[in-house]
């Protein structure tokens, strides 16, 4: 197996990129307007796992040459100098990077300076930590790149030129964010230039796996199964006044809607008990009800019944490590885009809605919301 240097996905100055005589566009300016344009179209990501999210086969010519999970040290490596780096390791941190994958191919037989195909998903607790990071590296790598362009039929999609001039070395990489996570794709050529269009079919082609519908059902058995051996640390018995379980200090920028009691109808047998807060921001709107049930048993049947219901709807389902023993469901429709969080503590069911227009990212306004939900739960 050859040994790739994969330094394309990181391209500052410090790892070897140059930026050649340039005209009078700025691959910066042109970088964040296009950015600008990815307000108005927003990706559904897959369910799937992220191995599973990436391009399985590009095409007859290429033969697969890496193929590995990445972590924050994985991704942050060779990015320039140290100091570098570092700067990477924060700005995951920063954004709550979970997870990465990276799939790297080589064109045609191995060759010391094969022409190589790249293709990296890093995962984010929240599609804000996603777009946050694509508008960090965008404004980060722009200063070593030649150009920046478009790609037809996607607005918002960055693509960037680099040439090293160590081996002579042109690439092309194409980057989008997908609900919470991003994708980059990376096209290198040695003393040539990438096929600009040969790059558009393997974005379009990573495009069509990365929103491809997924197993959400499948992945919410599994964390479902997983939240039920957390520890259930709130209290069994029954509490009159749920009102001070649900926090009252609505998130920076929200105004209160409402607050309600009084009991739900779930099925035979009396109505648990219930309360619930909204805020909005006039926007999008945050909302978390509490039900308390008779007993931790029925408690935990009807998380589970909740999860269940909700996961067909569901693009993802994940955890929220602010809460442990959380599930998250992303359900994106024509018009909205809803964050729903699910967790027990004790004899009682808690559900965090952020809803709003496909437009709107949550930001930190739901983790910080949910710091505190999390916090005051009983």
């Amino acid at each position: 197996m050859v040994a790739v240097t994969l330094v394309p996905l990181i391209v500052p100055a410090a790892a070897g990129w140059v930026r050649k005589a340039l005209g009078s566009t700025d691959p910066c300016e042109q970088s964040e307007s296009i950015l600008e344009k990815g307000n108005v179209v927003r990706l559904t990501p897959t369910g799937r796992a992220l191995a599973q999210s990436l391009i399985l086969a590009p095409g007859p010519d290429w033969v697969l040459n890496a193929n590995y999970s990445e972590d924050v040290s994985l991704v942050s490596y060779g990015h320039g100098n140290a100091q570098d780096a570092l700067a990477w390791q924060r700005a995951l941190a920063e954004n709550r990077f979970r997870q990465g994958w990276n799939r790297v191919w080589l064109l045609g037989a191995p060759t010391a300076h094969p022409d190589t195909l790249i293709e990296e998903v890093l995962e984010f607790d929240t599609p804000g930590g996603a777009s946050r990071f694509q508008w960090w590296v965008t404004q980060h790598i722009c200063e070593a790149a030649l150009e920046a362009f478009e790609v037809p039929d996607l607005p918002g999609a960055v693509g960037v030129r680099f040439y090293r001039a160590v081996d002579a070395s042109t690439a092309d990489q194409v980057s989008f964010v997908a609900g919470n996570r991003r994708y980059t794709v990376l096209l290198g050529a040695v003393r040539g230039l990438p096929d600009r269009e040969q790059l558009f079919d393997l974005v379009h082609q990573a495009i069509q796996v990365a929103t491809a519908p997924g197993d959400a059902c499948g992945d919410a058995e599994a964390l479902i199964a997983d939240a039920m051996t957390e520890a259930n640390t709130g209290q069994s018995g029954q509490i009159d006044h749920l009102a001070r379980l649900v926090p009252v200090q609505p998130p920076h920028g929200f105004r209160l809607m409402h607050a309600t009691g009084g009991s739900v109808e779930l099925g035979p047998g009396p109505n648990p008990p219930q309360f619930d807060r909204t805020w909005t921001d006039g926007v999008t709107v945050l909302s978390e009800e509490i039900i308390q049930f008779p007993d931790v048993g029925s408690a935990r049947r009807s998380f589970e019944d909740s999860a269940r219901s909700f996961c067909p709807r569901a693009s993802t389902v994940s955890i929220m490590r602010e809460i442990p023993g959380s599930l998250v469901f992303f359900v994106q429709e024509e018009e909205t885009l809803n964050q729903l969080v699910f967790f027990v503590r004790g004899s009682r069911v808690y559900t965090i809605d952020y809803g709003g227009p496909p437009s709107e990212s949550p930001g930190d306004t739901l983790i910080t919301f949910a710091l505190r939900a999390g916090t005051v739960a009983r």
